[in-house]
């Protein structure tokens, strides 16, 4: 699997990404799950949520820069660029201002002595399509990491300097090393990781051809559609993430499904590279 910007009107090769190695996959995991266990997971929801907003602004501040990645590597026209830019940042902010609400313990009318709280599960992968470079990221991120998990994130091979940049946003609002993870891996990375203890939760907006390669009998991959279906999603394990299809968002388990927020789906691309 290569990792280009390939200019989708002429076809010219602009750049070269190498492909993460085995050694340096084991090294994000082991990073990812530390500061989950020893740092992430013990902060408030308002000192994660924080970062999250801090990134909604940074974005917001880097328009054009940020469009500019989406034009040159999919062929995104300027002005869909922009609204994708808002709609991601709205995303992160929506999820940073109501994360408290979000992760109060909510009482069960049936049974009236009884709470549902959300308890945080860990590491999570997702694997993300070319088509919406940073929707389909601020998505995951926005309720995964104000609610306390952490996310390793593989995109598409022809959006990588798009992959970059959303992976800087995090480190520029000061959240720590693993918390948000980028890597330019293969699918049989990609299958090493599921296969890890560690990895308590998949997301995979795309393709499903070869995820059976990566399950075994007593492990349930989590079947998302794509964001325009309307298809059924499954928890990866019993008591593990959950996600719905179309809007997928993992879900910590025991979960209380997260709103999406009230901003429209961005509109389809133009062109593909």
């Amino acid at each position: 699997m290569i990792f280009q910007t390939i200019n989708p009107a002429t076809g010219e090769i602009v750049r070269t990404f190498p492909t993460t190695s085995d050694a340096e996959v084991a090294t994000a995991l082991k990073t990812a799950d530390d500061r989950y266990n020893n740092d992430w997971k013990l902060r408030t929801v308002a000192a994660r949520a924080q970062i999250v907003k801090r990134a909604a602004a940074l974005l917001r501040q880097n328009v054009e820069e940020y469009a500019g990645y989406m034009t040159i590597e999919m062929g995104k026209l300027a002005a869909e660029a922009r609204n994708e830019i808002e709609l991601s940042a709205a995303i992160l902010e929506y999820y940073a201002d109501r994360a408290e609400e979000f992760l109060k313990p909510q009482p069960l009318a049936e049974a009236p002595s009884s709470v549902m709280v959300i308890e945080l599960i860990g590491v999570l992968v997702a694997i993300e399509p070319w088509n919406f470079p940073y929707y389909q990221l601020a998505r995951v991120a926005g309720p995964q990491l104000v609610a306390g998990n952490v996310v390793m994130f593989k995109h598409a091979p022809s959006v990588p300097q798009c992959a970059l940049a959303f992976a800087r946003l995090f480190e520029q609002a000061s959240a720590p090393e693993g918390v948000y993870t980028n890597l330019f891996c293969s699918v049989e990375q990609v299958g090493t990781l599921i296969d890890d203890f560690r990895v308590r939760g998949v997301t995979l907006t795309g393709s499903e051809a070869r995820r059976g390669a990566s399950a075994g009998p007593d492990r349930r991959p989590c079947r998302c559609a794509s964001a325009q279906s309307t298809g059924r999603a499954r928890g990866r394990r019993a008591g593990g993430a959950a996600c719905r299809g179309g809007r997928d968002r993992f879900r910590p388990a025991p979960a209380i499904p997260l709103c999406a927020p009230p901003v429209p789906s961005p509109s389809a691309p133009s062109h593909r590279s």
